[in-house]
C-alpha cells in the first residue's frame, strides 16, 4: 500500500468516532492492552505527561511540548483530531511522522490489526507510542482522545497528569453531569503521581480531591496558584500579550515536592516496561517551590503568544503550573517557558485556535466544538471591530 491507500484503510476499515459515533467507543481497554503487549510497552522507554479535559487540552499539550523542546528535550507530541493531515497527530520535535513510517506501521503489523480489530483511535495511539520509542524521545506529551478512564492513552505511567477543565461534551458516553464527566477524566490520575487541575469548579472539586486522595496523588489547582491576564491587544493581531503572576495560592505540600512520595515500580501497573527511577527511591526532583526561580509568589512574567484567543489565559495558567511541577525534573525554567510559549506555533505546527486566515476580509478560524468553547469564541467576536459578521459552523453528530 502507498500512503493514500494506507489512509483509506485506516479510515474505512477501522471504527472511528468521527464517522460512526458511539459504536466506535469501547467500554474497556482490552484491545489497547493487547496492542501494548504486542509492541512491548514502548511508552516505558521515555517519560510522559498525560493531558485530559473538555476544553484546552490541545492548547496545553502544544504549549507544553514547545516548552519542553525549548528546555532541550527531544519531545514527542500526540494529539487529536487532526485538521488537514493525519500526520498532525504524531510529532517529534514538531515534525510530523513521515508518510513512509505510517505506511510501514500498517504494513508490518497488519496481522495483529486484523486479529484484534482496533478502533481508529486505538491504533493511532499505539502507532504514536511505538514511534516515539523508535525515535528515542526523552519525553512525550500525550493528549487523551475522549474522557480518560477508558481512553486508549490511559496505559502510560506519566510524570504528571493534567486535567484542564470539565464541561458538557460527549455526555452520551461520559455522563450527563459535570460530576460524572469529571469522574471519567479523573481516571487518568495514577497512584502516587501528582495531578494538575487547570480550573477550580465547585461541582467537580470533590471528585478530584476524592480520586487524588485515594491514589495518594498530590493535587494542584492552577488557577489558585497563577493568574493570567490578557492585555488589550487588537483582536485581529496574530500575537497576544499576557501577564502571568504567581499567587500565594495553596500551601506547598510537605517538603515542597509533589514527587517526594513517588516510587515507580512495575507491580500492578498496566505496563511492566521498567522504571524511570530506581525502584523504591523517590524521583530526583528537588523543591519545586524553591526561592529564586520563575515560580516565586508575587513574581510577574510577560509572555507573548501567537494565539489570539482571550481564553488562552486559562490554558497559560495551567501550563505555568505544569512547568512549575516539572521545573527541577525537566528544566522547565523561565527562559524555556517564555520562549516555548512564544514559539508554540513554529515549534509544533499548532493551528485552529482563533487563527487569522486572512485580514481583508477578516476571516478567523476556531475549533471550539461545544457550548463552553463557542461561548468563548462568540464573546471574543464581540470585540472585533467589523461590520456584519458571518458564522460558518460545523458539528459532529453527537451535539445537541
Amino acid at each position: 500500500m502507498n500512503y493514500s491507500e494506507t489512509l483509506d484503510y485506516l479510515y474505512s476499515r477501522l471504527p472511528a468516532y468521527h464517522r460512526i459515533g458511539r459504536a466506535a467507543y469501547r467500554n474497556n481497554l482490552d484491545v489497547t492492552l493487547a496492542l501494548d503487549e504486542y509492541f512491548g510497552h514502548p511508552h516505558g522507554n521515555y517519560r510522559s505527561v498525560h493531558i485530559a479535559g473538555t476544553n484546552g487540552k490541545g492548547s496545553v499539550s502544544h504549549m507544553l511540548a514547545s516548552i519542553l523542546m525549548e528546555s532541550g528535550h527531544k519531545t514527542g507530541l500526540y494529539t487529536s483530531p487532526h485538521l488537514k493531515d493525519f500526520r498532525e497527530r504524531i510529532r517529534v520535535n514538531g515534525k510530523m511522522i513521515p508518510e513512509d513510517q505510517v505506511v510501514a506501521f500498517v504494513r508490518d503489523h497488519r496481522d495483529i490489526i486484523e486479529s484484534v480489530q482496533p478502533s481508529f483511535f486505538e491504533l493511532t495511539a499505539a502507532m504514536a507510542l511505538d514511534y516515539f520509542s523508535r525515535e528515542g524521545v526523552d519525553v512525550s506529551v500525550i493528549e487523551t482522545g475522549m474522557g480518560g478512564r477508558l481512553d486508549s492513552t490511559n496505559i502510560i505511567m506519566p510524570l504528571l497528569s493534567v486535567i484542564t477543565n470539565i464541561g458538557h461534551d460527549h455526555a452520551d458516553l461520559l455522563g450527563g453531569s459535570p460530576e460524572k464527566i469529571a469522574a471519567e477524566k479523573a481516571g487518568i490520575i495514577k497512584k502516587n503521581i501528582p495531578v494538575v487541575i487547570g480550573e477550580t469548579q465547585p461541582e467537580t472539586m470533590e471528585v478530584f480531591y476524592d480520586t487524588a486522595g485515594k491514589s495518594h496523588s498530590q493535587i494542584y489547582f492552577a488557577d489558585r496558584n497563577y493568574s493570567c491576564i490578557p492585555q488589550e491587544d487588537a483582536t485581529d493581531q496574530e500575537i497576544r500579550h499576557f501577564v502571568v503572576e504567581r499567587l500565594s495560592g495553596e500551601d506547598p505540600p510537605a517538603g515542597g515536592n509533589p514527587f517526594a512520595a513517588w516510587k515507580l515500580s512495575t507491580a500492578g501497573n498496566p505496563s511492566p516496561a521498567g522504571n524511570l527511577f530506581a525502584v523504591g527511591n523517590p524521583s530526583p526532583a528537588g523543591n519545586l517551590f524553591a526561592s529564586g526561580n520563575l515560580f516565586v509568589a508575587g513574581k510577574r512574567v510577560n509572555v507573548a503568544v501567537p494565539l489570539g484567543g482571550d481564553y488562552q489565559a486559562r490554558n497559560i495558567q495551567t501550563v505555568f503550573q505544569v512547568a512549575e511541577c516539572l521545573s527541577d525534573l525537566l528544566a522547565t525554567d523561565e527562559k524555556a517557558v517564555v520562549s516555548g510559549l512564544r514559539k508554540v506555533v513554529s515549534n509544533t505546527g499548532f493551528s485552529g485556535r482563533w487563527q487569522i486566515l486572512q485580514k481583508r476580509p477578516l476571516v478567523i478560524c476556531d475549533t471550539g466544538h461545544n457550548r463552553k468553547g463557542l461561548e468563548y469564541v462568540i464573546r471574543q467576536t464581540e470585540k472585533v471591530n467589523a461590520g456584519r459578521k458571518h458564522f460558518v459552523l460545523g458539528f459532529a453528530g453527537d451535539k445537541d
